[in-house]
């Protein structure tokens, strides 16, 4: 079985909810714990809109990428926008050789006009106790 190097944060509130990702997705354990953790956010915090902070992503391989993919058709198809904010360079130079980045909402942390603590970490339990 494969380890699990991805660590997601998860909150939400009044129809926004918030994910940010912390090291690394690079495996199919990492891209299942994505996709989940997509679910659980739309399930517990039905809304309009997720924002996904990556500013902590280290890194991201095509298996990461078709997560990040998944995860946002997931939301698209129940009328949920996200929001991919705080893109490392080296992980927006990934998506963009992949073509990724073209497909994916892009936006600055600082667009971000919800409830402030979802975007920062230490306010939001990990994801790592449910679940995988």
């Amino acid at each position: 079985m494969e380890t699990r190097m991805l660590k997601i944060y998860a909150g939400g509130h009044r129809g926004t909810a918030a994910l940010r990702l912390q090291g690394q997705c690079c495996n199919g354990t990492d891209a299942a714990y994505l996709q989940e953790a997509m679910q659980q956010v739309l399930t517990e915090t039905p809304g309009t809109q997720v924002w996904i902070d990556c500013e902590q992503l280290e890194s991201l391989t095509w298996q990461g990428q078709r997560a990040l993919l998944n995860a946002d058709q997931l939301a698209r198809t129940k009328g949920v926008v996200v929001y991919w904010c705080g893109i490392p360079a080296v992980v927006r130079d990934k998506l963009a050789e992949s073509g990724l980045l073209s497909l994916l909402q892009i936006a600055a942390t600082t667009a971000y006009r919800g409830v402030l603590t979802l975007l920062e970490p230490t306010n939001r339990p990990s994801l790592g106790s449910f679940g995988m």
